[in-house]
């Protein structure tokens, strides 16, 4: 209105513009083509005066330092700041849980800032649905700048593959895919990611799985993005820096110096003990043991190892063997010995449900006694060999790399001299 002074206000944040007049929101647009600059007046064909003309900055937030933890446990996500979807804490049996609803398109939420440069991010998700739209995805941001800019290592359920990516100035570009991966809904997983300088390491249960190079962005906070999933987040930490490479081929392992640090324990109680000299052992309390060593990039190798089984608890489902092409606790095989069922077999496990490939009844290991297990994966062909002799065998495409394991239930083994080599170092 002519004649009467008015407060006129705008705001510039991102790629979003907002005018006020009197402190009311009366325009809004959005749009990428320019990122800074300075401010002015201008009018076309009219009297105008200006007067206490401020400028102000955003405020800055003192710089957040690393480890960063939550596990929601008190029912708020401190720190982290929503940057679109519905994010809040909810009961997930009687454990607390980060969640955005399938219904939000997209939902991103972050933690950090630009202080951050190398760290650790690592998360425990758990997917119960997906809105079923070829754009579905789950993941983790990291070097994440503002809504435009970041780095996603994602898992996208319609093409069943990982990738990581690039968002600059709001251009979204693929770096590196790894097809053929499913992750089974219902199920707790577990993702890392590593950014240390213009490396991207993807994790999948502790073992490297994708990895890119690329230097456009160096710093920014991390976080999680989802695109329509019902999908809930436990134990998110963030860490400073840490460069785990993957675990070389030839491996060995006597554990005269206590266990390497490249087993990675699954369950049981695993620990070394004496028995002439040190071996591996897992309680006969413990249901099930597994531990394994290697990743994705293992594919065709001879795993060897000793055993010696002292005694079974006699529960019905006693048993001793290997798991080879080891992807996750969901998916790999195993060869073994069941002793309840006096079976050599060969078992694949996949997204969990598990399929019993080749069976040799009428087995027999004696207690007490060391035996020599060997298992030779060799493209889709599976070989079980008990002190020298071939006793099973299978053939199945399905599982075409992933780490060696050791696993028992229900025994009290003690293991000893593990070696996997690759073909033709046998």
């Amino acid at each position: 209105m002519p004649g009467r002074w008015h407060t006129v206000k705008a705001e510039a944040a991102g790629r979003v513009l907002r005018v006020y007049v009197d402190g009311q929101l009366i325009l809004a647009a959005r749009d990428g083509s320019l990122s800074g600059g300075g401010i002015g007046f201008v009018q076309i064909d009219a009297d105008v005066h200006y007067d206490r003309v401020r400028v102000d900055l955003p405020a800055t937030p003192a710089p957040m330092t690393l480890p960063v933890a939550e596990d929601f446990e008190d029912g708020v996500a401190d720190g982290w700041r929503v940057i679109d979807g519905n994010w809040r804490v909810v009961d997930d049996g009687g454990t607390p849980a980060y969640y955005a609803p399938v219904s939000d398109a997209l939902a991103r939420t972050v933690v950090g800032d630009a202080s951050w440069s190398h760290y650790t991010i690592e998360v425990k998700l758990k997917i119960d649905g997906w809105a079923g739209t070829e754009d579905d995805a789950v993941g983790i941001l990291v070097r994440y700048v503002d809504p435009d800019n970041y780095y996603a290592l994602t898992y996208h359920p319609p093409a069943e593959e990982l990738r990581i990516e690039r968002k600059l100035h709001g251009r979204l570009t693929r770096l590196v895919t790894l097809p053929g991966m499913r992750l089974a809904p219902g199920l707790w997983h577990t993702l890392k990611v590593e950014v240390e300088g213009p490396a991207l390491r993807l994790y999948l249960y502790g073992r490297p799985v994708l990895t890119a190079t690329d230097d456009a962005l160096a710093r920014g906070g991390a976080g999680l993005i989802q695109q329509g999933g019902d999908i809930l987040y436990d134990a998110v930490s963030v860490r400073g820096p840490a460069l785990v490479m993957g675990v070389p081929l030839p491996f060995h392992d006597d554990f005269e110096q206590g266990p390497s640090a490249l087993w990675n324990v699954v369950e049981g109680d695993w620990t070394t003990i004496a028995d002439g000299t040190q071996v591996y052992h897992a309680p006969i309390t413990d249901d099930l043991a597994r531990t394994t060593v290697g990743d994705l990039f293992w594919k065709d190798y001879t795993a060897e190892a000793k055993v010696k089984v002292e005694r079974w608890a006699g529960r019905g489902n006693d048993s001793v063997g290997f798991l080879v092409r080891f992807q996750d606790p969901y998916n790999y095989y195993i060869l073994n010995y069941n002793a309840s069922a006096g079976e050599f077999r060969i078992t694949k496990q996949l997204n969990g449900q598990f399929t019993r490939l080749a069976v040799k009844p009428g087995a027999r290991l004696p207690l007490g006694e060391w035996h020599t297990l060997r298992a030779v994966v060799d493209g889709a062909r599976l070989e079980l060999y008990v002190n020298g002799e071939l006793v099973l065998s299978a053939v199945d495409p399905d599982l075409r790399s992933g780490g060696f394991g050791l696993i028992q239930t229900d025994a009290d083994v003690r293991w000893d001299d593990v070696h996997v080599t690759p073909p033709g170092l046998e």
